[in-house]
C-alpha cells in the first residue's frame, strides 16, 4: 500500500496552481452523527480556503445554503428499506446486528444533481443507509471525476461491517462473518466484499484515513492493498473553544458525549465501571460527570455512583459543546474510534484527556 501526504493529492496541486475547481462532498446527513459534522466542517474549511465547495445529503437538518438534498424523500425511504430488508433476509430474519452492517445495495439518484455533474472533485464520506449505492460509485468513477473517499469507519475496507471489533477477516476476503446468523464462506459479507473489489479495481479512488490508526487498518486490508491512501485529520473549529473555567471551580468536572451514549461501540459501560471504581475508592474526590447525547436505556444512568449531570442531545454542527468552560477533563471512551474528536476538543480547551488504548485514541 502507498501512504502519501496531503500535498501529493491532485487536489493539492490544483490549489497550488490557483486553479478554480468545484468540489462536492457527499454524506448521508449534514448534522447528525460524527461523519456528518466532520463533513460539514470540511465543507466550510474548503470554502474558507477559496474553494467552490458544496455538500449533498439525503438527511438535511440545517438551513446551510451550501448544502442541498440529493434525490427525493421517497427514493431515500425505499432505498433504505430495501437494503435493510435484504440484510434482514440474508441474516436469517435476525434483527440483532441489523445496523452494524451495510451493503450499499441501493441509493437515491445522486448522479443527476447539477452540483455533482459540474464538480471537478467528488469527496465521498459516509454514504450508507440509502444515499449512494456501490453501483453508482462505479458509475461516478466512469464519469471521469476525481474521487476522494474519506473513511470515517472501517466499512470501505470490510465486506459489510462498519467496525471489525477485533475480527481480522477483512485482511483476507471476509466471509464467515460474526454478524451473520449463519456464517459461511460465501455469506453476505464475502459477496459484498467481491462487489467492492470489482468496483475498486475499475475506479481511480484516492482513500483518505482520518487517523493513523485507521491508515494502519487500511494497510492490513485486502480490499485496499496497493491503493493510494492519505492521512488527513478532520477539520476542527479550534478557534471556537474556550479554556476558561466557569461555574463551581472547586468541582472537578469530567465530560463525555456521543450521538447515542449507550451505543455499544461508544464504551459507555467502560465509563460507568471506571466511574464506580473512583466513587468506591475515593468517596471524597469531588468529581462530577457531565454527559451529553441521547440514550436509549436511561436506567443505565442509575448505575453511576458518582454525581452526574446528563444534558441530553446537543447541537454541535457548528463547533458548539455543552458548558465547555465547566470541564476540567474529558474521556475518549469509544472502543473503535476512527478519529479522536473529544481529545482534540479537550486539548483545545487545555484539558487533560483520557481514552481507551485502542483505535484513534491511541494515536
Amino acid at each position: 500500500m502507498m501512504i502519501v501526504k496531503k500535498e501529493h493529492l491532485n487536489i493539492g496541486a490544483m490549489l497550488r496552481e490557483g486553479t478554480q475547481m468545484k468540489v462536492v462532498i457527499l454524506n448521508t446527513a449534514d448534522a447528525h452523527g460524527g461523519a456528518a459534522i466532520a463533513s460539514w466542517r470540511l465543507l466550510h474549511a474548503l470554502v474558507g480556503e477559496g474553494v467552490d465547495a458544496r455538500m449533498l445529503v439525503v438527511d438535511r437538518t440545517t438551513a446551510d445554503p451550501l448544502v442541498d438534498v440529493a434525490g427525493t424523500a421517497e427514493q431515500r425511504r425505499w432505498a433504505f428499506l430495501r437494503e435493510r430488508i435484504g440484510i434482514f433476509a440474508a441474516n436469517g430474519l435476525n434483527r440483532r446486528d441489523l445496523f452494524k452492517v451495510s451493503t450499499a445495495r441501493y441509493g437515491v439518484d445522486v448522479l443527476s444533481h447539477p452540483w455533482l455533474r459540474s464538480a471537478d472533485v467528488v469527496c465521498l464520506n459516509w454514504i450508507n443507509q440509502g444515499m449512494l449505492s456501490l453501483t453508482d460509485v462505479g458509475r461516478l468513477a466512469a464519469m471521469g471525476k476525481r474521487l476522494v473517499w474519506t473513511l470515517h469507519d472501517m466499512w470501505c475496507m470490510t465486506g459489510i461491517c462498519h467496525h471489525a471489533y477485533g475480527c481480522d477477516g477483512y485482511e483476507r476476503e471476509c466471509g464467515h462473518c460474526k454478524f451473520m446468523r449463519f456464517p459461511y464462506g460465501n455469506d453476505l459479507s464475502h459477496r459484498v466484499w467481491k462487489r467492492k473489489k470489482r468496483i475498486y479495481d475499475n475506479a481511480d479512488i484516492h482513500f483518505v484515513a482520518v487517523s493513523g490508526w485507521l491508515a494502519d487498518c487500511c494497510r492490513r486490508s485486502a480490499l485496499l492493498e496497493g491503493r493510494a491512501v492519505s492521512v488527513i485529520h478532520n477539520a476542527m473549529a479550534v478557534d471556537s473553544y474556550s479554556w476558561q473555567r466557569t461555574g463551581n471551580k472547586d468541582k472537578k468536572v469530567v465530560t463525555m458525549g456521543a450521538a447515542r451514549l449507550d451505543d455499544p461501540v461508544k464504551g459507555f459501560g467502560l465509563l460507568i465501571e471506571a466511574a464506580n471504581v473512583i466513587a468506591d475508592s475515593h468517596p471524597d474526590c469531588n468529581i462530577e460527570l457531565q454527559l451529553f447525547g441521547s440514550i436509549r436505556d436511561e436506567s443505565l444512568l442509575g448505575q453511576i455512583r458518582l454525581p452526574y449531570r446528563w444534558v441530553g442531545a446537543v447541537a454541535s454542527g457548528k463547533g458548539g459543546r455543552p458548558d465547555g468552560g465547566r470541564r476540567c477533563g474529558c474521556v475518549g471512551h469509544h472502543i473503535s474510534r476512527s478519529f479522536g474528536t473529544d481529545a482534540c476538543r479537550g486539548t483545545g480547551c487545555r484539558m487533560p484527556c483520557r481514552g481507551v488504548d485502542h483505535g484513534a485514541s491511541r494515536t
